[in-house]
């Protein structure tokens, strides 16, 4: 007599188990992939934001270094003491404003701010302040001749040297005699 053998397999208690391993394992790599894109982005807007920084104190000191190109002696003696005037100007990066006010009799204080106005509103309206304390100073010389020397004087090709009192071409008598 042979015995057959019947094997059944329950399909009653059985659960798969591979689906739901497949929907953990997307859901930790979704999560992966989020966290990585949101560093990154965060490190860009940090890199964005310091360069910003960087270009709004050159604007800054831009405006206090054209202050002090155009500076006009006899105009900012005019302001009264503790009072000033504000300068600005435009470059394509973005814009500088330099607040000048007369704090003695030669001495100055220059407020600047340099605003980033390039790339849009997300990239832009980073600003840096700087001041500067100015204080004019006249050399008195009072020079005995137009050349004065030690030792010898060697002249070469066509230069001449004059002794009389002339004013320059176009310096329309600013020379005082």
């Amino acid at each position: 007599m042979k015995k057959k053998m019947i094997t059944a397999v329950s399909q009653k208690g059985a659960r798969g188990f591979a689906l739901p391993a497949v929907v953990g394992a997307l859901v930790v790599i979704g999560i992966l992939v989020l966290t990585g894109y949101f560093i990154a982005s965060q490190e860009m807007r940090a890199g964005r934001a310091s360069a910003n920084a960087q270009i709004a104190f050159y604007l800054a000191e831009r405006g206090t270094n054209e202050v002090i190109n155009d500076w006009t002696a006899a105009t900012m003696l005019a302001l009264p003491e503790w009072s000033g005037t504000t300068l600005t100007g435009s470059e394509p990066e973005g814009a500088w404003s330099v607040d000048v006010m007369r704090l003695a009799t030669r001495l100055f204080y220059l407020d600047a701010t340099g605003t980033v106005t390039e790339g849009g509103t997300e990239l832009s309206g980073a600003t840096h302040r700087t001041g500067l304390i100015v204080r004019l100073f006249s050399a008195a010389l009072d020079p005995p001749a137009a050349l004065t020397t030690r030792g010898g004087v060697a002249m070469k090709g066509a230069a001449s040297v004059h002794g009389e009192d002339t004013n320059p071409p176009g310096w329309l008598g600013l020379c005082l005699s």
